[in-house]
């Protein structure tokens, strides 16, 4: 019997160390797994407003990330532009209307497309499982642009500008004055909306048969134009073609010869067109300096009625009722 016990108690103590060995083997194999599956990523922020990266903090920190995006988002006025690039090449474009959105979508895209079900974790949690970091080198930016254009953005904007022409000699004087317009709304780059412009400039009128200057006068002018235009460069050159009406008039009758000579004030109401090419520099999210050049068309019988006596008539490099100003002022997006 001694015999046997014995032996009974080797087996078991053998059966013993042999299942301690495997649960230590299942337990490395476990943590081996373990730490292949929390592989972290990282997802470079290019461009971001700040509410849109705290979003992204935290839904990331909820995420098991796959690969590494480059991620660029602008605010447009009514939302948010996302631009994202993986390593393996492929590009992800969208507009999206609040943060929490465009944080999801590029958790998306970094991921295996299966969102977050819940409210984003804690951001304390979030330096555990995945990084995310601003930067902006140039090559980057560079190489961005030219693998995929960012969608244009969806802007309206507001455009306030002091307008002028230098003029040149004794019979042409600077035209200056004031120029607003406001998009109405917008699809993609292109935008409609109206403008206004009110502008003024000394004239000199002649005596046909004896070619003295008889006198001299204001000519104020505004016009109201309905537009379509397109931006370029996102939203960095604007381009439009109005059409609407002018009024001009003849005003401010100064006289300079010794016998009276009578000028009726008239004003005269004509068809226009107008052509408009502005730049912007932004330094807020909001506001630009913007400048470029006007010129609107109304015929010569804007500006030829106002001489109701065909005796007298302006100075031959008068604008003949086409008019080119340059423009520098504030814009603002909506």
């Amino acid at each position: 019997m001694k015999v046997i016990g014995a032996g009974t108690e080797t087996v078991m103590r053998a059966f013993l160390a042999l299942g301690l060995l495997g649960s230590l083997t299942s337990l490395t194999s476990g943590t081996s797994v373990a730490r292949a599956d929390s592989a972290v990523c990282s997802i470079r922020v290019i461009e971001a407003p700040r509410e849109v990266r705290d979003a992204l903090v935290g839904w990331a920190a909820g995420e098991k990330i796959c690969h590494t995006l480059d991620v660029r988002i602008t605010p447009t006025g009514e939302g948010y532009s996302l631009w994202a690039q993986g390593e393996d090449g492929r590009t992800f474009t969208r507009w999206v209307a609040d943060p929490k959105t465009a944080a999801l979508l590029v958790v998306s895209w970094a991921g295996d497309d299966t969102l977050p079900a819940g409210d984003p974790p804690p951001k304390s949690h979030f330096t555990l499982r995945t990084h995310v970091r601003q930067i902006v080198p140039q090559e980057q930016r560079t190489a961005a642009a030219t693998t995929s254009a960012s969608p244009p953005a969806r802007t309206q904007q507001i455009v306030v500008a002091v307008v002028a022409n230098p003029g040149s000699g004794e019979d042409v004087y600077a035209r200056s004055g004031i120029r607003a317009s406001i998009d109405l709304t917008t699809h993609e780059a292109w935008r409609v909306g109206i403008a206004g412009m009110y502008s003024d400039e000394k004239v000199n009128i002649y005596d046909n048969s004896t070619g003295w200057r008889l006198a001299q006068a204001y000519e104020p002018r505004a016009s109201l134009v309905a537009y379509i235009g397109r931006s370029l460069a996102n939203d960095h050159i604007r381009l439009a073609a109005g059409a609407g009406f002018t009024y001009a008039q003849l005003s401010d009758v100064m006289i300079e010869g010794i016998e009276p000579v009578m000028f009726e004030r008239v004003g005269i109401t004509a068809p226009a067109i107008e052509l408009s090419a502005f730049g912007a520099f932004p330094f807020t999210a909001r506001w630009s300096i913007t400048g470029g050049i006007v010129i609107t068309a109304s015929g010569a019988r804007a500006t030829y009625s106002l001489l109701k006596d065909p005796n007298h008539s302006f100075a031959p490099d008068h604008d003949s009722g086409t008019q080119v100003v340059g423009a520098i002022g504030l814009a603002r997006s909506m």
